[in-house]
């Protein structure tokens, strides 16, 4: 018997083996024969980030965590935190010294990138973005938040090699998801962090409240009122009235806890979290209250009136564009551009008339593409903002991005939705003008894999994948930012950006990328710039997806 059960199994190991063979000569052959499809393959799976076999072991980890309870209480949260910071200063102290092994910046060969053309390096998801607004170009601090690897401050971020130091130890999670400096303090020291990544992501992990620091993130301190408001949730955006730093407002969205980069089970999140939305606070944080309920990625003042708010709801039939004149308090929320989409980005600018324009773009639903809109006078009433036209919804504004192809607006049509990979604009998405310069606008969204020389069919090659655009007159014509002739292109996710005050360089010119401290052209047309070249107005400097930092004179 034990004879035959030795048979059995080597004809079952050789009929395996006969069989991967096959397979494995079959896609060698059609890698052969078919090199456009391996390279939109490799495409998709850079986009997709599926390197790794989907599973829940962090879910079930998290769950063992919790046994016998559910879930992971905030109480138990902190109580594990102190009794860890309690142990460490009872433990013995090292005469050693630590070598530093990690964790370091990856250098990425030609073959990992979008193009195929140069090497680059890559970092870890940064979700925020926040400049001093005191900065100079010989002093510019810039504050970076990470999904997963907490707050990061330079106090040279216009060097060639800007010098990092990671400030947000004292903050119980590496889950950033917004940084806000309080533009009342005059030596711009207080800092505001909200905790919890909002991208919407498998790895999007929720977040522990709003911290703040008084000392430039030496110290932080948990905002008492916060924990009732966004525990367990992920804050997207902090809004601090100038004037009064007593009115802070913060946008929530839903966040996850246990759940692996790949899992595809759904997240444990704790089942008493707070409702996600607008929270008002008018007592320094003290306390908050919810003023609007829904899914919140963005909440600004009016650049011109304090007591005006816009905040962004989707997912909503009466979402989209909503504006308080009472400083979003309870009931004064109204819909100034209507529209049930999962994600919105707005800018708020002055213009020099004194009214507000505002910039806003929004994500694909259905057969309905991601489109970016302009209206020049926000302060008209919601229902003339709103009202149908002809059959044109939302007539009052402009829209910018155009379906068809060949025409202006079609470079910011769908920029965050492309046929390889479909629609990611829940995941990556942003719009901002530098308020000195009301006719430049920059959106970001999505790698147009399509449209690169690696991937495109015949005759298909139309841009540098149309990741980041930028208008100079208003959105009536955009210039694709994303790569330069020399092949240095951003990764595919665009997720922040800021403007740093008083740098610039001629419309006609280069911006100037800065990734990892290194230089590099962010057009296709222009002669190259660096910072020298710059006169003062405004530089954006974003992040991608990935993954590292671009700096941008513009």
């Amino acid at each position: 018997m034990r004879k035959y059960r030795r048979r059995l199994a080597a004809v079952v190991v050789l009929a395996a083996t006969v069989t991967l063979l096959g397979l494995l000569l079959a896609k060698a052959s059609t890698s052969t024969g078919n090199a456009s499809a391996v390279r939109t393959a490799h495409a998709a799976l850079l986009e997709r980030e599926q390197g790794e076999e989907a599973g829940g072991a962090d879910a079930e980890a998290y769950a063992d965590r919790a046994y016998p309870g559910t879930e992971v209480t905030f109480d138990e949260i902190q109580g594990a935190i102190a009794a860890s910071n309690a142990v460490a200063a009872r433990g013995p102290k090292l005469t050693s010294r630590w070598d530093f092994i990690g964790p370091s910046t990856l250098d990425v060969d030609r073959l990992g990138t979008q193009s195929f053309i140069k090497p680059t390096q890559w970092s870890g998801r940064e979700t925020a973005l926040t400049i001093d607004p005191k900065s100079k170009p010989q002093e510019c601090t810039l504050y970076v938040g990470a999904a997963g690897g907490g707050v990061w401050r330079t106090k040279n971020a216009l060097a060639q090699n800007p010098a990092w130091k990671q400030i947000s130890a004292a903050i119980p999670t590496n889950a950033i998801g917004s940084i806000a400096v309080d533009p009342n303090d005059p030596t711009g020291r207080t800092v505001y962090v909200g905790t919890g990544e909002a991208n919407a992501s498998g790895d999007s992990e929720a977040g522990l409240g709003l911290y703040k620091s008084t000392d430039d993130g030496t110290h932080w301190s948990r905002v008492a009122g916060s924990v009732a408001a966004a525990n367990n949730r992920s804050i997207a955006w902090i809004a601090i009235e100038p004037g009064n730093a007593n009115h802070i407002l913060i946008g929530t969205r839903s966040g996850v806890h246990g759940i692996g980069s790949n899992a595809t089970n759904v997240g444990t999140v704790a089942t008493d979290s707070p409702a996600v939305g607008v929270y008002n606070s008018t007592d320094g944080g003290a306390t908050f209250a919810l003023t609007q309920a829904g899914s919140i990625n963005e909440v600004k003042f009016d650049p011109s009136d304090s007591n005006v708010v816009y905040a962004t709801l989707a997912n909503s039939a009466t979402g989209g564009l909503l504006r308080s004149t009472a400083g979003g308090a309870a009931g004064s929320w109204q819909t100034i551009l209507q529209s049930n989409r999962s994600r919105f980005s707005f800018s708020p600018v002055k213009l020099p008339n004194g009214k507000t324009r505002i910039y806003l773009s929004d994500a694909s639903s259905g057969s309905n593409g991601a489109q970016v809109y302009r209206v020049d006078d926000a302060s008209q009433p919601a229902a003339t903002l709103t009202a149908t036209v002809a059959g044109v919804a939302n007539a009052a504004w402009t829209r910018l991005s155009n379906p068809t192809a060949g025409t202006p607006g079609n470079a910011v049509y769908n920029y965050c939705n492309t046929p390889l990979v479909g629609s990611q604009c829940v995941y990556d998405m942003f719009t901002l003008s530098p308020a000195d310069r009301p006719d430049m606008v920059v959106v970001g969204g999505l790698m147009h894999y399509e449209e690169l020389k690696p991937y495109a069919a015949p005759g298909g090659i139309r841009s540098n994948g149309r990741s980041v655009l930028m208008s100079m007159d208003a959105g009536a014509t955009w210039t694709d930012v994303t790569g330069d002739v020399g092949g240095e292109s951003m990764h595919p996710d665009q997720h922040a950006i800021a403007f740093v005050p008083g740098i610039r360089i001629s419309s006609s010119s280069a911006p100037t990328a800065v990734s990892s401290g290194r230089a590099a052209s962010g057009q296709t047309r222009r002669a190259s710039a660096t910072h020298a070249g710059c006169r003062p107005r405004s530089s954006p400097i974003a992040t991608d997806g990935s993954r590292r930092f671009r700096r941008s004179c513009a």
